[in-house]
């Protein structure tokens, strides 16, 4: 969905591996830094990234922008719904299990 665009990613090392994590929207540098890196904290990862330029730390999205993601995920559903319907049935059986789960409790 974002081939070809630019985005804002931070870099993580851990375990001797290291890979991009979007942060357009504020939500990577949320889970690195409130989230700790746990797995209830989501991320987007970036693959095959091309490296444009370094930012600075002040330059960091470090607010959420709850709206934007929100807009972002409805845009990506729409699309997987259009051009993968089977993918998209299972993800969103996947995401009402979770929903169901964390309801639960």
């Amino acid at each position: 969905m974002h081939v070809g665009k630019q985005r804002q990613g931070l870099q993580i090392s851990y375990s001797g591996s290291v890979w991009i994590i979007d942060n357009e929207h504020g939500d990577g540098f949320f889970k690195v830094t409130q989230g700790m890196g746990s797995p209830r904290c989501g991320h987007k990862s970036i693959d095959n990234p091309t490296l444009l330029h370094y930012i600075s730390v002040d330059q960091i999205n470090k607010t959420i922008d709850v709206e934007a993601i929100r807009l972002e995920s409805e845009a990506y559903d729409k699309w997987m719904s259009e051009n993968h319907p089977e993918s998209f049935a299972k993800s969103q059986a996947l995401r009402e299990l979770i929903n169901w789960h964390k309801n639960k409790n």
